[in-house]
């Protein structure tokens, strides 16, 4: 399929929905006091206390604050990894997304991915920023931390897709 120029600059605004979609996903949710998103009690219906035998479940700190299933059960310790799983696939979607939004553009290769790259690490900054003036809520950066190290990941593997299919031309 030939994708030509002219109707890629005609439409480059269709190249940041995805971004806008996902930018407003993390929007709306960091507004929302945490009440509003508990999953433990979807989670007191799946029977965890089978595996508890066969599974040895760390303790740590987060925050400054436990996180152990003697501190908040087994359904608040699931749902903290649940949690901070969603924290490092959403961002790393908006990065996927940021990508995908600069793509029409004329830019080197290293500058759509540094562009990208930083805009998610601003964004992650500023939305924890933001979280300090929502109900309920606490902007941490441990979370932007985990943001980033997400993308970093996602940022290595575009990377090495990019050499893969171009080489070092291009870049």
């Amino acid at each position: 399929m030939d994708i030509r120029a002219e109707s890629l600059s005609a439409h480059k605004w269709l190249f940041a929905l995805p971004l806008a979609g996902a930018v407003l996903t993390i929007l709306i949710s960091t507004s929302m006091p945490y009440q509003q998103q508990d999953i433990r009690p979807w989670l007191e219906h799946i029977p965890f206390e089978r595996l508890q035998p066969y599974v040895s479940v760390p303790s740590f700190s987060y925050g400054g604050d436990p996180v152990s299933v003697a501190a908040s059960g087994v359904e608040g310790y699931v749902e903290f990894f649940i949690r901070k799983a969603s924290h490092v696939f959403m961002f790393t979607a908006i990065f996927l997304a940021a990508l995908l939004a600069v793509y029409p553009y004329r830019l080197p290769f290293w500058g759509k991915l540094a562009g990208a790259y930083g805009f998610v690490f601003m964004f992650a900054m500023l939305d924890e920023l933001r979280q300090h003036f929502s109900p309920d809520r606490h902007g941490m950066w441990q979370d932007v931390a985990l943001d980033m190290a997400g993308v970093s990941a996602a940022a290595v593997i575009v990377v090495l897709c990019w050499l893969w299919r171009y080489g070092s031309r291009f870049m």
